[in-house]
């Protein structure tokens, strides 16, 4: 996507303005650049493609399919006509004449792959030979100064030139490969800078220029001027000779009638360039008018998002809190219901210390009047041996002095043996009091730990990593772009098949085929059983790993996860290891549909780089319309695949990010950093096919009419009596 905005606005504005009769593109590349598809959007008749890369022209050719009028021809194009050097750079955009170390300053890691003597042709034998002759020039490599410098004459018929420049203020845009340059030759040659976007690099992008009207309306004055001046001459000479013959006088106001009529076309060429000029001046400012209200209202819209994801930041810290205060106010209650049970089980210890204190005191009086008892009964019967004549009423008062005195003494032992009873039963409930205190207070602490447990689950739950079968929100994002479509689904590292399953499962998502791929041999056993009840018949399973090329790889298996490893020479069999072979998809495809896969889905525990490696002819094509890929976030990490690299790779195909799922934290060492994420990819060509707000309505049309077929459709219920 270009990333100014109003670039395509020109473009439709000039090509309106200066229809392309004839266009030369050079450095076509592989024929899925913006230019070439724009080329075929608009069913140009009249199209030369150059390319001068082998393996990029072949590309081409697979890509463009054959029209009349287009020409594909192998050149490389230079300044003379000569032998030059071509370099190969590792990002094939780069190759060229320019040595890609010159732009190291903007391009740390560009370098130079392979050098090759090549015969070179120039820009105006290639405009020579063009079946119409070319009125838009595109030069979509570097440096294209020199290009265009080579055929300067032949740039009178040209009306619109768009060049790859480098971009900014770095000191190399000051040189042969930078706008300014280019800006300052082409103004000598007739042309007026529009605009320029830049790449996915900022620093490189590609300029626009336009035929400058107001300058050739100038020069056709100058020339009118010129005829005047010569028509008065030889008005006047005329006159001086007096036309001495009848011939002569005849091919004088021939003359004369041919200059007035060139007046009269000059005139009515400046009235028409005059309107020209106005159309473009008034359709540019429609289109700046366009642009500021497309920024605006993507302003607006990323405002209205920043404003919900705060309100649910918001929610989630108030969740947060009330859980918080939750697990304090349960501590607090807990700390309050062993400091009551503490202090009920000192009450109950300070009553049974007062009552063994009393039954003490009751044993010692005991004591005392059975001690007091046998001294009566002592002197009673010394009383009784001394005084046997005493009088009988003495006796009787000994008589009744001991009954009371027995009478007390059972009293007494009663008095003991119920505070005994009393004390038993007190300590028995103290025991109790102490024992229920105790058992309240540790359900309080079991009822606080397990809340803290499930809270700490919870939070683990959230953070855990989820299953590969979780893939409900990429079922219903990517079904509107498959609406009464059935497609050609691919899975490497299909484990058990839980992913699949679940995708031929859901209504929304129709399967043509399915491939599946899966090296470990336990696991390939449980999806074979799993997918015996799936009646899909074009379903095929292999017990096979997938990389970038044939070979036998050694692997070790755990639990889920099965892992690549290199076995050290000599070393003892290492038990859950097996070896697989591997193959490419490249190679594959020969088994797929139409060589196409409508979703590929990539889980290989960091293998993912080498899987797409094996995947160049199909990406480079962009006969893959989407991918499903892990990747992970820590360059250091050997779990998943590091997603600068993944992504580089992919754009380099042209593949853009669809979706991002399953963004994971480091929940290991619970730390908020960003671990892995699961992203969902998309070609360019799938997208400029499928635009989102037609394939959103297209989805909500379909849904509505079946939701108008099963209202319509009569309930089968039976008719009652």
């Amino acid at each position: 996507m270009p990333s100014n905005p109003r670039m395509p606005l020109w473009l439709d504005l000039l090509r309106t303005l200066h229809p392309p009769c004839g266009v030369l593109l050079v450095g076509a590349g592989d024929g899925a650049s913006p230019w070439v598809q724009r080329l075929m959007q608009w069913e140009t008749r009249h199209v030369t493609l150059v390319e001068g890369d082998e393996t990029q022209f072949r590309h081409l050719h697979g890509h463009v399919p054959e029209r009349h009028g287009w020409q594909l021809r192998q050149e490389v194009v230079a300044a003379e006509a000569t032998s030059v050097t071509y370099h190969q750079a590792n990002l094939s955009l780069e190759s060229g004449l320019l040595e890609p170390e010159s732009l190291r300053s903007i391009w740390p890691h560009l370098a130079t792959r392979l050098t090759s003597t090549r015969r070179a042709t120039t820009l105006e034998a290639l405009m020579r030979e063009c079946d119409a002759p070319p009125n838009w020039l595109v030069v979509d490599c570097l440096p294209a100064l020199a290009l265009l410098q080579g055929a300067a004459e032949r740039l009178q018929g040209v009306e619109v030139i768009a060049a790859r420049v480098l971009l900014g203020t770095d000191p190399l845009t000051a040189g042969p490969a930078g706008q300014q340059a280019l800006q300052a030759w082409l103004e000598t040659q007739g042309f007026r800078y529009l605009e320029a976007e830049s790449e996915r690099h900022p620093a490189i992008g590609h300029a626009l220029f336009v035929r400058d009207t107001p300058a050739r309306l100038r020069e056709t004055v100058e020339r009118l001027a010129e005829a005047t001046r010569h028509q008065h001459q030889m008005t006047a000479e005329w006159v001086a000779l007096q036309m001495h013959s009848a011939d002569q006088a005849e091919t004088a106001r021939a003359e004369i009638a041919r200059l007035t009529e060139a007046h009269t076309a000059a005139e009515a060429l400046a009235r028409a360039q005059q309107q020209h000029i106005e159309q473009l001046q008034h359709a540019a400012a429609q289109a700046a008018a366009q642009a500021a209200t497309e920024a605006t209202t993507t302003q607006r819209a990323h405002a209205d998002e920043i404003a919900r994801l705060t309100k649910a930041q918001e929610a989630a810290d108030k969740l947060a809190a009330d859980r918080h205060r939750l697990i304090t106010q349960l501590r607090q209650a807990a700390i309050q219901a062993d400091t009551t049970a503490t202090a009920q089980a000192r009450a109950h210890a300070d009553e049974v210390a007062r009552l063994t204190e009393a039954h003490t005191a009751a044993e010692a009086l005991a004591r005392a009047q059975q001690q007091h008892i046998e001294q009566l009964q002592y002197a009673a019967t010394q009383a009784a041996a001394q005084a046997t004549t005493e009088a009988t009423t003495t006796q009787r008062a000994h008589a009744d002095e001991i009954a009371r005195l027995t009478k007390a003494q059972e009293a007494a032992d009663k008095l003991a043996a119920d505070r005994h009873r009393l004390i038993t039963q007190l300590r028995q409930a103290a025991v109790q009091a102490d024992t229920t205190a105790t058992a309240q207070a540790r359900a309080h602490a079991d009822e606080v730990a397990r809340l803290e447990r499930a809270s700490q689950k919870a939070e683990q739950e959230a953070n855990r990593p989820r299953g590969d079968a979780d893939i409900d929100d990429l079922i219903h994002d990517i079904s509107a772009y498959f609406t009464e479509r059935s497609l050609t689904y691919v899975d490497v590292g299909a484990y058990v098949g839980d992913v699949f399953l679940k995708l031929a499962g859901s209504r929304q998502i129709k399967i043509r085929e399915a491939h599946l791929y899966e090296p470990n041999p336990t696991s390939y056993q449980t999806l074979t059983t799993k997918l015996e009840s799936c009646r899909l018949p074009t379903l095929h399973a292999y017990h096979l790993a997938v990389g970038a090329q044939p070979a036998l790889l050694h692997f070790n298996a755990a639990q889920s996860m099965t892992r690549v490893v290199e076995p050290e020479p000599g070393s003892p069999q290492v038990s859950n290891t097996f070896t697989a072979q591997s193959v490419s998809l490249d190679e594959q495809a020969r088994l797929f549909t139409d060589q196409k896969i409508n979703l590929l889905k990539i889980d290989v525990e960091g293998r993912e780089l080498d899987v797409l490696t094996g995947a160049t002819e199909l990406l480079q094509a962009q006969r893959i319309d989407m991918l499903y890929i892990e990747v992970g976030f820590n360059c250091h990490g050997t779990q998943q695949s590091y997603f600068a690299d993944i992504d580089r790779f992919l754009q380099d195909k042209g593949y853009r990010v669809f979706r991002v799922y399953e963004q994971m934290n480091e929940w290991t060492e619970d730390s908020p950093l960003l671990r892995r994420c699961n992203v969902a990819y998309m070609s360019e060509r799938f997208a400029r096919a499928n635009p989102s707000k037609l394939t959103r309505r297209l989805r909500t049309l379909q849904e509505e009419l079946d939701r108008l077929k099963s209202a319509s459709t009569p309930p089968l219920t039976p008719a009652l009596p």
